[in-house]
């Protein structure tokens, strides 16, 4: 009953904004009562931090997946960290809806979370550390390490923009691959200069 609760509470906040959703159209959507709601969480708050905490989690635990080594080479990782990204920005709209809303502190977006934060600086940590087992390994060159995971990041993330403002991003066939592609011809090892992609 308290996972019904919180998708539920998912659609509302992500569609309509932590204000206008109410509990009594979350409840029913639920299918249960108001007072179960309060049961659960306390608050309009409590549920709203559960479901962002929640969503956090998920969020955490697919990038830790998507990017752990797997005997894989730097390009190959990133290309996993791009594809995770363009998946949750399909399937998972709403959740990515909910922590910008949340991070940004937009009108009617309710209590103003640094819940991201956190989020980021995993992002930040996972793309350092494959960019440097890349220079490791002869894969890519040295280059200014905090500018070039920050280019990484924007990069692999830009398929959350179009999920954001509810756009289709254009997306040739494996459009992960082609983006780490054009993104590694600029940083790659002269050794990697004449490889064909």
């Amino acid at each position: 009953m308290r996972q019904r609760i919180v998708d539920a509470a998912r659609h509302r906040f992500a569609r309509c904004g932590y204000d206008a959703a109410s509990l009594r159209e979350i409840a029913a959507a639920a299918g249960v009562t108001k007072p179960m709601v309060y049961y659960y969480f306390g608050s309009k708050e409590g549920l709203y931090r559960a479901l962002l905490e929640q969503t956090l989690g998920t969020l955490r635990q697919a990038l830790a997946e998507a990017t752990r080594p797997t005997g894989q080479g730097a390009t190959q990782r990133l290309v996993a960290l791009a594809r995770l990204h363009q998946r949750l920005a399909t399937q998972r709209s709403d959740d990515l809806r909910l922590l910008a809303t949340a991070t940004l502190g937009l009108p009617g977006a309710g209590p103003r979370l640094d819940i991201c934060a956190e989020l980021a600086g995993l992002h930040h940590r996972v793309i350092a550390a494959i960019l440097q087992d890349g220079i490791a390994a002869g894969e890519l060159r040295s280059a200014d390490p905090e500018l070039t995971t920050l280019i990484v990041g924007s990069v692999t993330s830009l398929f959350y923009t179009a999920a954001f403002h509810d756009r289709a991003l254009p997306q040739p066939p494996d459009a992960a691959q082609r983006i780490v592609d054009i993104l590694v011809d600029g940083i790659a090892a002269p050794s990697r200069k004449g490889t064909p992609s």
